[in-house]
C-alpha cells in the first residue's frame, strides 16, 4: 500500500512539475512576444494614437533639419494598407496642423488650413522623377513602418522589463533588438529608393513592447533609432546624424474603419508645383 501511494504522488509531482515548466514555457517573454505578433499581423484594423520626436545630434547640421515632433491619431486597415490620420507638426516653436489620407498604389490627400479648406491630391512619383528628390510614400506612411519594426524583431533578443499599467490596462513591458538587415529588406521589397533607406545602415534600433499577456495584444510600442544619418536629398553626402523615437498606443482593435477618396474639392500637386518646376508640366493657354 505505501509503494501504491508513494507511486500516485510520484506521478502527481511529475505532472505537478510538467504543468509549472508547460506555464513558464507559454508565458516565456519570446513565447509572448510571438504570439502578439501573431495576433497583431492578424488584425483587420487598429487606431493609433502616436507620439514621433527627432533630436539632431550635431548643432551645425544645415537647413532645412531640425528637432521636430509630430502627434497624430490614425485609423489604419492593415489589411490593405490605407489610413486618415490628422497630425500636428512641431518645429522652429510653430505648429501645423494637417489631414492625410492614404490609399492603395501611392494614392494620398493631404488637407491643411493654412492652404485653404481644400484637399491636395499628390503624386509623390512624379514630384519625385521632377525635382530628383526621393519622395517614398511607403517608407514614410505608418503602416509600412511599424510592420517593419515588428517583423524585424529578433525574439531571441527580447527581456522582460517589468509590469505597466497603461490606460487602466494592465500590460507587461518587453524590450528586443531590430535586426537592420530585416527591417531595410522589408523596405527593399517594397521598391523604396535606397537613398531613404541608407538613413538606417548605420542605424541602431530598439523596440519596447507593452503587451496584455492574457488577451496577447499589443498596447503600446515604442521604437528608438540611434544614429540616423541625415544624407543631402541630391548629393546623398551625408550631413550629420539624428536620433528619432516613435511611441504609439494602439485601441479600437477590429473596430469597423471607412478609409477612402476625401469629399469636396480636390485640387492635384501640379497646380500648386508647376512653378516651381515650369518645364516639367505643361502650362495651359490662358
Amino acid at each position: 500500500m505505501k509503494i501504491k501511494s508513494f507511486l500516485v504522488l510520484l506521478v502527481l509531482c511529475i505532472i505537478g512539475i510538467g504543468g509549472i515548466v508547460g506555464y513558464a514555457n507559454y508565458y516565456s517573454p519570446q513565447k509572448v512576444l510571438l504570439r502578439s505578433l501573431d495576433h497583431f499581423t492578424r488584425l483587420k484594423t487598429v487606431h493609433a494614437s502616436m507620439d514621433i520626436t527627432t533630436k539632431l545630434k550635431d548643432p551645425k547640421i544645415p537647413a532645412p533639419y531640425q528637432d521636430s515632433s509630430i502627434v497624430a491619431e490614425s485609423d489604419i486597415n492593415l489589411q490593405n494598407n490605407t489610413q486618415k490620420s490628422h497630425m500636428t507638426l512641431k518645429m522652429s516653436g510653430m505648429g501645423i496642423d494637417f489631414d492625410m489620407i492614404l490609399l492603395k498604389d501611392g494614392e494620398m490627400y493631404m488637407k491643411m488650413p493654412f492652404m485653404g479648406a481644400d484637399w491636395i491630391q499628390y503624386d509623390l512619383k512624379t514630384l519625385s522623377k521632377i525635382s530628383g528628390v526621393p519622395l517614398d510614400l511607403q517608407s514614410n506612411d505608418y503602416v509600412s513602418q511599424s510592420l517593419a519594426f515588428l517583423k524585424s524583431m529578433q525574439p531571441q533578443t527580447v527581456v522582460k522589463v517589468g509590469s505597466e499599467t497603461i490606460d487602466g490596462e494592465r500590460t507587461t513591458r518587453y524590450t528586443v533588438q531590430i535586426s537592420r538587415e530585416k527591417y531595410l529588406e522589408h523596405f527593399n521589397q517594397l521598391g523604396v529608393d535606397s537613398k531613404i533607406t541608407d538613413q538606417f545602415r548605420s542605424a541602431d534600433i530598439t523596440l519596447d513592447l507593452w503587451i496584455n499577456v492574457l488577451a496577447n495584444t499589443i498596447v503600446q510600442t515604442q521604437s528608438d533609432v540611434k544614429n540616423l544619418t541625415l544624407s543631402n536629398a541630391l548629393t546623398s553626402v551625408s550631413e550629420g546624424t539624428a536620433d528619432s523615437s516613435i511611441k504609439t498606443k494602439y485601441s479600437k482593435y477590429n473596430q469597423p474603419v471607412t478609409i477612402g477618396k476625401p469629399e469636396g474639392k480636390i485640387i492635384p500637386s501640379e497646380e500648386l508645383f508647376k512653378d516651381a518646376f515650369p518645364t516639367s508640366f505643361p502650362r495651359t493657354s490662358q
